[in-house]
């Protein structure tokens, strides 16, 4: 019998390792909720996201931003989405522009910063299908047969064997998975039975029974070798040699019996001297058993209560007493302790254009309400055909696919209710795929991941101060200029004793322009900034194998094509007929010297009043700002900044002047890290201007305006100053559900395929919330999906469906 022993040297050896593990790298996972399986160029992608700590299932706080890649065929990044993430959650949209994507087949991949410490393998990553219904004709390259052509080829038909635990022992009967293969990378339904070598006598058959895979048991001997000899629907057959048995060793076996897992130890004669073994069972990191047993006996049996074990895949690993990995078995467990989610609909059948009212009801196993976030997702089935066992759901991904290596056909088979054998096919599965989180031989030889990148808290720029002879420049005092979206960031700091910075807390929409100027601490201006590169990846080369479900396809891009000729038929999407340009005249024009004095897009308060304009060509060949307001009548360069003099000195000493940049007050301090060529035009207010500006305005104004997006000129980079384009978090829209809640609204078809999609739904205290809609023009079924958690962890996805008449 398994003895659980916490004080033993060994096994805390073994625990002490893993919680290193545990604590120095824990893991993050990414799950997004798309609202359908496939679309057109032209239409945006929405999804939602949810990052994970892998060691609960709970929503992460370790990372803050959250990155979405739109990879093509040949890994090659066509766009990437930088998200804030709150609470561990994210949404947003992928629009499919026909300007960067043709007909294809693609990859979705979402990660954070932190998870590029572990590897590609552990992001979410998900086979998208996209058509091109902007185009006239359905055929021409654009349908069925072109998105599935480069589907992978990359193995030939191929039947694999995987003894339980790991290794087949002589003398020692134990189960074997085995997984058939076709050519596409799918699962093949095949037979056969197993010979002895150099006999024909069937010592086991076996059968497929889902996705190519099945088990057989078997006893080899020693001195003796196997093979198994296949059989195809075809009719041909195939010998494949079984691996080969060790003379001596280990087996370990694992069973789900009723509410316990039944776990047998069997060991050759040469190991059942009463040597004691090691067995610890982990989930994503964390131990849920651990017990040593003594082996004096071929066989030992004992059983251990389920609810010891949280829902999911969990790790048996058997240690030898020399502390080696011997043998190693994935199970999983269901402890059926999901969220439900209970739906109401105000109306046994709708009308179309009709107003759906939807109630949610949420509670855990034990019928208890929930607070939690959910994104809900409604689908004209009549279009998009979506295949329950193809999906890749909350509950595949967190629970399974995001821990195994290898690819999964019909993840979402094994968390279909609809599947009684789906348990019994998921041992098989996991009999047959490899455990890829971390490697128990790394951990007993010290080998720990090298954890080069931190969690991302905000949005940051980082970098050096150099000499020019390349040395660090302690203590330099370090400006930055960030335009973004029309609105203008500065910041300031001081570089540490190496003559690093950063500046975080950034809060930068779509792309920036950046400028990052640096001085000594005796303002010397003889550096250099160098900008930290943003690691990203490279996916080019690795040529993805893509395993696409095309089903439905060909009827997804005909009724797209239509809706889009409805949208083009009122000028809503590309190559419709363009609005005609309307002038607008101003309801009075100024005079000729005003309008000449005037700057666009100035804040000044009283446009064409000031004293003195310096336009872009006074600005052209200046290096700082203030070179050219020393040519300004009426104003005069002294300690502390520049003067007016003849603005107002009746308080207290002299003020420098009030300087405003594109509406914000900025110290006078500032306007040397502005790019002359980056500025519109400055406005002088010499004279008092205290009516207009207030207090400070007494000692003058100076008002600067800076060009507007690709307005501004760029400058190469030079010594301390660094001028570059950064990205920021991507904008995300708001989904678009007409309200049809007038007569005769519009008059253009409603054919949209997704009819509804709200990533924050937040049920209350009580585990309830409500959403509302109005239908398309579509008949038939329609069908709402519901993905989400609670804030301990709690998973759900929820179907059904509604009929429009």
């Amino acid at each position: 019998m398994l003895a659980f022993t916490p004080t033993d040297e060994q096994m805390d050896m073994l625990l002490s390792r893993l919680k290193k593990l545990t604590n120095d790298a824990p893991q993050e996972k990414v799950h997004l909720h798309l609202d359908k399986p496939y679309y057109s160029v032209g239409e945006d992608m929405w999804f939602k996201a949810y990052v994970v700590d892998a060691a609960g299932n709970t929503l992460s706080d370790r990372s803050k931003i959250l990155y979405v890649d739109l990879l093509d065929a040949r890994d090659s990044v066509k766009q990437t989405l930088l998200l804030p993430l709150i609470n561990g959650m994210a949404s947003g949209n992928v629009h499919l522009s026909d300007s960067v994507l043709l007909a294809g087949n693609y990859h979705i991949c979402a990660y954070t910063k932190w998870m590029q410490n572990f590897g590609s393998e552990y992001f979410f990553r998900r086979d998208i299908s996209i058509v091109n219904a902007l185009k006239e004709t359905v055929n021409g390259g654009i349908g069925h047969d072109a998105l599935t052509k480069n589907k992978a080829l990359a193995a030939v038909a191929d039947v694999q064997f995987f003894p339980e635990g790991g290794h087949l022992v002589n003398g020692i009967r134990t189960k074997i998975g085995f997984k058939a293969l076709k050519r596409d990378g799918l699962g093949e339904d095949i037979s056969g039975y197993i010979v002895e070598e150099g006999g024909n006598e069937h010592l086991a058959e076996f059968k497929s029974e889902h996705a190519g895979m099945g088990v057989f048991a078997l006893m080899p001997v020693a001195g003796k070798t196997y093979s198994a000899i296949i059989k195809r629907a075809d009719g041909s057959e195939k010998r494949y040699p079984l691996p080969k048995a060790d003379e001596s060793g280990y087996v370990l076996n694992v069973n789900r019996m009723g509410d316990s897992l039944s776990v047998r130890i069997s060991a050759s004669p040469a190991f059942t001297d009463g040597r004691e073994v090691a067995l610890i069972a982990q989930c994503n990191g964390v131990v849920q058993f651990a017990a040593k047993t003594k082996l004096d006996k071929a066989s030992n049996l004992s059983y251990i209560p389920i609810n010891k074990f949280p829902t999911g895949i969990i790790q048996f690993t058997l240690f030898s007493p020399g502390n080696l990995p011997v043998a190693e078995r994935l199970i999983f467990v269901d402890r059926n302790d999901g969220l439900i989610a209970n739906v109401n609909t105000d109306k046994p059948e709708y009308a179309k254009r009709g107003k759906v009212n939807i109630g949610l009801d949420v509670t855990d196993a034990h019928q208890q309400p929930v607070v939690g976030s959910f994104s809900v997702a409604v689908t004209d089935e009549n279009k998009v055909t979506i295949n329950e066992d193809n999906e890749a759901t909350i509950l595949s991904n967190l629970l399974l696919t995001s821990d195994i290596k290898g690819y999964i056909e019909q993840p979402n088979y094994y968390f279909n209710p609809n599947n009684p054998d789906r348990l019994k096919y998921l041992d098989q599965l996991l009999l047959t795929q490899g455990w890829r989180r971390f490697s128990w031989v790394d951990l007993l030889a010290d080998k720990f991941p090298v954890i080069k990148y931190q969690p991302e808290q905000s949005l940051a720029i980082s970098g050096s101060v150099l000499t020019l002879g390349n040395k660090p420049v302690p203590k330099a005092k370090v400006n930055l200029i960030a335009r973004s979206g029309g609105g203008l960031m500065m910041l300031d700091t001081v570089a540490d004793e190496q003559g690093y910075f950063v500046f975080t807390g950034l809060d930068i929409s779509d792309s920036a322009k950046v400028m990052v100027k640096a001085t000594k601490a005796n303002n010397g201006t003889q550096v250099k900034t160098v900008i930290d590169q943003k690691p990203r990846l490279n996916y080019a080369g690795n040529h993805s194998v893509f395993y696409v479900n095309s089903t439905g396809l060909d009827n997804y891009l005909k009724q797209t094509q239509q809706q889009f000729t409805e949208l083009a038929k009122l000028g809503l999407i590309k190559n419709a007929t363009a609005l005609k340009e309307v002038t607008i005249k101003a309801v009075k024009e100024r005079d000729k010297f005003t309008m000449a004095k005037m700057i666009p897009h100035s804040a000044n308060i009283d446009p064409g009043s000031a004293d003195y304009v310096l336009k872009p060509d006074k600005l052209d060949h200046v290096t700082y700002l203030t070179d050219a307001l020393l040519i300004v009548p009426g104003l005069e360069m002294k300690k502390g900044g520049i003067y007016s003099i003849r603005a107002e000195t009746s308080f207290t000493g002299n003020r420098p002047m009030l300087v405003i940049l594109d509406g914000a007050r900025i110290s006078q301090g500032m306007m040397n890290a502005i790019i002359p060529a980056d500025v519109a035009g400055v406005e002088i207010l010499t004279g008092n201007s205290k009516v207009i500006y207030g207090g400070e305005g007494s000692a003058g104004v100076i008002i600067i305006t800076t060009k507007r997006g690709g307005e501004t000129t760029p400058i190469d980079n030079s010594f301390n100053k660094q001028h570059y384009t950064t990205q920021g978090y991507t904008p995300v829209k708001q989904f678009y559900s007409p309200p049809y809640d007038t007569p005769d609204q519009t008059k253009m078809a409603d054919l949209r395929s997704t009819i509804y999609w709200n990533p924050d739904v937040v049920t209350d205290a009580q585990g309830k919330a409500s959403i509302s809609f109005y239908n398309a023009d579509g008949t038939g079924n329609y069908k709402v999906t519901l993905e989400g958690m609670d804030t301990k962890g709690g998973l759900v996805r929820k179907t059904f469906t509604y009929t429009v008449k």
